[in-house]
């Protein structure tokens, strides 16, 4: 996104200067600002390959998206990893293949069942009440989001609404820990502890921690290890044999190379 693009000059002081920007905008129209950017940097001998900010993978189902798709390619032939991008898309249908084999195990109990997603990230940490109507581990499992509706970016909800759906399920995001557990412990916040518990997921211990994905950019990874922990919670009966520490393990391993399910989760616990 913007950043150094703005400020190219600085990027020829590095002690490679790079060959290429990936630059990653919101919109398939450019700004004047961000065309002057990119003349800039390539009047600087550096070429620019704009790529959209995708929110998502995925097609508005369960499905990967033809954009996610196009711009997986491109910058594979960008980079000069056309076989890796391709090992990539193959790994996410796979892992999508999989997700939706499992959903269409679920029993109809189970699949009557509410959720909520709570503490979502929107330009910096939030409390219990930010939430959204799209939610893309809730889309990949089908699960029966309270929030329907609206917009589908993250927004403040109203309170009463999230109390009045008593959701059988709560899910925090751990990017927002922090904001929610300050608002938990303060008497006279409307998030306060005395005021949540009349939620009877948090009566029943039916609040949980759930796998970070988006702070400012998606990390997909762990979108898919999200969908594959919420499952293990809500449709025991279909995701009863996941292993977590090993299917992060294949997922991180396919996706970055390497598997810090340990390390990152160390860290959100600390």
């Amino acid at each position: 996104g913007d950043g150094l693009i703005e400020y190219p000059e600085q990027l020829l002081k590095l002690e490679n200067v790079p060959q290429v920007i990936i630059y990653s905008v919101p919109s398939a129209t450019l700004t004047p600002q961000q065309q002057g950017h990119i003349n800039n940097a390539e009047m600087l001998g550096m070429k620019v390959v704009v790529v959209l900010e995708l929110e998502t993978m995925l097609n508005g189902a369960d499905s990967i998206s033809e954009d996610f798709v196009k711009q997986m390619n491109l910058l594979g032939k960008v980079l000069d990893r056309e076989e890796r991008a391709s090992e990539l898309l193959t790994f996410i249908e796979t892992t999508l293949d999989d997700l939706r084999a499992r959903v269409g195990n679920i029993s109809a109990s189970e699949k009557e069942a509410t959720a909520y997603i709570g503490s979502l990230s929107y330009a910096g940490a939030k409390g219990f009440d930010y939430s959204s109507s799209w939610y893309d581990p809730f889309a990949m499992l089908g699960v029966n989001n309270i929030v329907t509706g609206g917009s589908s970016v993250v927004y403040q909800m109203n309170l009463e609404r999230i109390l009045e759906a008593q959701p059988d399920h709560i899910f925090l995001d751990p990017t927002g820990y922090a904001t929610f557990m300050s608002n938990w412990n303060n008497g006279s916040s409307a998030q306060s502890q005395a005021s949540l518990m009349v939620l009877t997921a948090f009566q029943e211990n039916k609040a949980f921690m759930t796998i970070p994905f988006i702070w400012y950019g998606v990390n997909f990874d762990n979108v898919l290890l999200g969908a594959y922990y919420i499952g293990t919670v809500m449709y025991p009966s279909a995701f009863g044999d996941v292993d977590m520490g090993a299917k992060a393990s294949e997922i991180y391993t396919a996706l970055v190379g390497e598997d810090c399910y340990a390390e990152m989760n160390a860290w959100f616990v600390e």
